[in-house]
């Protein structure tokens, strides 16, 4: 059976607008087909980006954060602006600082087509409508927290992690009752609960969850800086009273010169744990919880016997009269800080003691020591 053939060819005018031309070629016709040729030159129209910005919650408390929430469509960059700042993602959430006056918001997004903006602006009333307690939680990735919502004349609310309702598994979940547990994502996570019966109320607060190992020598690291780039939660805005303090103490036998080490997620007591080691001058080795306020002891170690193996008294100048005008007080024991192998699970100590043998000769020693993260032993 023959067919009417119409060939439709695209093709750009010297004038300018693109042309069209059809060649039709003649016979008996069950249908026509139509073969589209596209030539060098024909004008194709480039989408423009768009850019969507919102805040979950829009509202906040003085003083508290939001979740900064963004997405575009055919853009290859975005930039910030106004209360922000700096290269963006094309698409993301982030937490804000938190804010004590109403804060404006803008991201441009840019592509092939050209660019577009959004901005969005976060209202800041005098108080939470709703209060969630507590308002900042440092977290390892195997702690979890328990957070709490008040709603003036009660009520429940929805919980929800950087604006997900539940959270995922990146930015961690949060239960109805609102146990959050971290997920894969370190850093600041804001937590906001909303009014169930009146969703324009909510309240929010922050989450630092961190994947620091731990602190395993002095001054942090082998190049002695000091340094914790895995804090999230303490910055030079809150590292101040009444924000920043003591939490607790606990006892110990002797004075503490060496720096206090951590293990983050340490098995220990039947359990996994955070654990802080603090060695003292009496020449004791502790190992404690390191979220208990209870002092919750794992294990102690401890090298004299109080006879024969003692301290060293603090006024014996053993090696120098200089020891005598030390600032080191009473006896010296511990004073080097330890060193901590998480591979071998083992903490190394150097102890120093004054031993008496049966002839009553007193001698002098300096003992490296391992032991056990897990045990002491």
């Amino acid at each position: 059976m023959r067919r009417n053939i119409a060939r439709l060819r695209l093709m750009s005018s010297a004038n300018g607008p693109v042309s069209f031309r059809a060649f039709i070629a003649a016979g008996l016709a069950a249908g026509v087909s139509l073969a589209l040729a596209a030539y060098p030159g024909l004008a194709q129209a480039t989408p423009v980006p768009t850019v969507s910005l919102t805040a979950s919650p829009m509202t906040i408390g003085s003083g508290t954060t939001t979740t900064l929430i963004w997405s575009s469509t055919n853009a290859t960059s975005c930039s910030a602006s106004g209360a922000w700042s700096g290269a963006k993602r094309t698409s993301g959430r982030t937490s804000t600082r938190a804010l004590k006056v109403n804060t404006s918001y803008t991201l441009t997004c840019s592509g092939a087509g050209g660019s577009n903006s959004a901005a969005t602006t976060v209202t800041v009333s005098g108080s939470d409508p709703v209060v969630v307690a507590p308002q900042l939680a440092p977290l390892t990735r195997l702690q979890t927290q328990q957070f709490a919502a008040t709603i003036p004349g009660g009520g429940a609310v929805t919980w929800s992690v950087e604006g997900v309702t539940g959270g995922n598994a990146a930015v961690g979940k949060i239960s109805a009752t609102g146990l959050y547990s971290p997920g894969s994502a370190v850093g600041l996570h804001t937590i906001a609960a909303t009014s169930v019966a009146n969703t324009s109320q909510a309240g929010t607060a922050l989450v630092a969850v961190t994947d620091l190992a731990g602190i395993y020598t002095h001054h942090d690291d082998v190049a002695r800086t000091g340094q914790n780039l895995q804090e999230y939660a303490l910055t030079p805005a809150n590292v101040r009273s009444p924000k920043f303090g003591k939490i607790w103490s606990c006892a110990v036998d002797g004075e503490v010169y060496a720096q206090p080490l951590y293990v983050a997620s340490l098995a220990i007591g039947g359990g996994t744990h955070n654990v802080v080691f603090v060695a003292t001058e009496h020449d004791s080795v502790y190992a404690f919880d390191a979220d208990s306020s209870a002092c919750v002891t794992y294990w102690h170690a401890n090298f004299v016997n109080g006879t024969t193996v003692t301290t060293v008294p603090a006024s014996v100048p053993y090696e120098s009269t200089n020891l005598m005008t030390w600032d080191i007080l009473n006896e010296i024991g511990i004073t080097g800080t330890p060193a901590i192998s998480a591979a071998e699970g083992a903490l190394y100590v150097v102890a120093k003691t004054q031993e008496t043998d049966s002839n009553n000769n007193v001698t002098y020693h300096d003992r490296l020591h391992a032991l056990a993260l897990a045990t002491g032993g």
